[in-house]
This record gives structure tokens, sequence and C-alpha cells, in this order.
């Protein structure tokens, strides 16, 4: 899920507990998040950035400092633009929060300092809001693996392990295979591509097998 505001808040766990918010893309708001202090509530995997038309963001997520103690859960988050990620310090699960990116404070294990909305640094274009995950960046594959909860992220890619941290995944590539241009073929089976190994091109694959350097679809 996707969401901005420009309130007080921008979202809010209630207070009942055992409440996942998860592959969220949240924007906005003083305190963008909010999570009650009850056992179970979490945030995995997703992208809180501040928004610019807001003129104090103030905390990515903020707890609220009444109910039970360091019980609230984050792993494979990326929070970036705010004065504090993480408000207030020393409240959290730091024993079982992990792998989170922030620019400010952090909580939990495996944490990832640093994180810039540079285009194409971290994120792919942050500067026209694609907070897709820059290859090779600090998001890329250095999140925990979650795949015991759910395996797909924002848009409906899988997720493979090691997880992108953030709501976004890498997609995977696509296959391409290198060989000579050839005009296209039609059949219905076992249409078949001979290739010489100094050729060029790019040639799509659905289903394919190959034989002794022979392509059948």
């Amino acid at each position: 899920d996707s969401g901005s505001n420009n309130s007080a808040n921008a979202l809010g766990i209630v207070s009942s507990g055992n409440t996942t918010v998860r592959n969220s893309w949240l924007t906005g708001g003083r305190r963008c998040a909010v999570a009650a202090n009850e056992l179970g509530n979490r945030f995995e995997n997703c992208t809180i950035v501040a928004s610019g038309i807001n003129a104090d963001p103030e905390d990515g997520i903020w707890r609220s400092s009444s109910g039970s103690s360091n019980v609230v859960l984050v792993k494979n988050c990326a929070i970036y633009g705010f004065d504090n990620a993480f408000e207030p310090t020393g409240f959290w699960d730091e024993v079982n929060s992990t792998n989170n990116a922030t620019d400010t404070n952090n909580i939990g294990v495996n944490q990832i300092a640093g994180l810039v909305n540079t285009d194409g640094v971290d994120w792919v274009s942050p500067s026209t809001g694609d907070y897709n995950v820059q290859p090779g960046g600090k998001l890329d594959g250095t999140g925990a693996d979650l795949s015991g909860d759910f395996t797909d992220d924002i848009a409906g890619n899988t997720r493979a392990a090691p997880f992108e941290v953030g709501a976004y995944e890498i997609a995977a590539a696509g296959v391409t295979f290198d060989g000579p241009d050839i005009v296209d073929q039609t059949g219905s089976e076992n249409v078949v591509f001979t290739f010489d190994e100094n050729g060029e091109g790019t040639v799509e694959i659905g289903r394919a097998s190959c034989r002794g350097g022979v392509w059948g679809g």
C-alpha cells in the first residue's frame, strides 16, 4: 500500500496490537507513522520518506510512550528525511528489530547507515517520486529474509532472499540471448533457431530448451 498525508500523523496502528504494516510506501505528516505500544505491532519492508511540503518532518515512526514497553518491531524499513527516524529512542524491540536503513538514528541489529535520496544511489529516482531500489545501492539485497511470512513486494514482484530493504524488490531480469539478427518466426511447436557463435542480437525466450547449440521453443 502507499499513502501520503500532511496532517499531524499519516498512519496509525490501532492499540489492540498484533497489527502489521507491510510493503507500504508512506510520506508526509509531522509524524509519518504512529505505533501504539502493544504486543505484535510491527512494520516490515516499508519505505517512509518525509514530504517536501511539510515544514516540520519530525519522526519517521513515532511510538507511543504509554502501554507495553519494548514490543514494537521494525524490519527491513528504509526511513529518510526526518529529524528522527525512530522516536522516542530506547522504547523499541531492539533485539528483534533488524536490517533498517536510515539517514539519522536507527534501532535493532544489522543497521544500515547513510541512506541518501540522490537519484541513482540508493533509489532509482527520488526526484520524480520513483523509490524503486537502485541496483548496487545500500538497499539492494541487504534486508533480512522474511519469506516465512511473505514473498512479494508492494508491486507484486516476488522477493528473493536476501530481501531488498523497503517496499520495493528489484524485479528479476528477463532472459536474453546474444545471437544473430533473425527474422520473425512463427509456428505451433518446436520452431528451431540456429545461432552462429559470432552473431549478435537479443532474443526474448519464453519456453525453450537448448540442444547442442540449437534452441527450440
